[in-house]
């Protein structure tokens, strides 16, 4: 899994690039496969004091699902992250599990689904 890590300007954001990737795997690691790729948002204050808002945006693109987002905002660099990493495995896990319980339609033509012809209606009959 490959991830990559913006921010504003944030002094200091190498040091937290070794939390972020310790917390992505753990968060993540059940669900390796069929995560393509992470971004991590890291915005807000210009330092790593506390104090004032800092948020960690997350967006995860899952094969065949989509993108996933988690979102925190907190006045402390390493929970914002920590909650964020744990939301992503969380709505991760969710998405890869919604993905595998839809059907999936089968492509028209095939066995298990027939063939349209002139006497199958688009819509249905009022």
């Amino acid at each position: 899994m490959e991830w990559e890590l913006l921010h504003d300007g944030l002094p200091g954001a190498d040091r937290l690039r070794d939390s972020i990737d310790v917390r992505l795997r753990l968060a993540l690691g059940r669900h390796r496969r069929a995560v393509s790729s992470v971004v991590v948002l890291l915005h807000g204050g210009r330092d790593l004091g506390a104090g004032i808002d800092k948020s960690c945006r997350i967006r995860a693109r899952v094969r065949n699902a989509g993108d996933v987002f988690a979102l925190v905002v907190d006045s402390d660099w390493e929970t914002a992250i920590e909650r964020a990493c744990q939301r992503i495995g969380q709505s991760v896990g969710r998405e890869i599990e919604r993905a595998r319980r839809l059907p999936r339609p089968a492509p028209v033509g095939t066995a298990s689904a027939p063939a349209r012809d002139e006497r199958t209606p688009l819509l249905p009959e009022a």
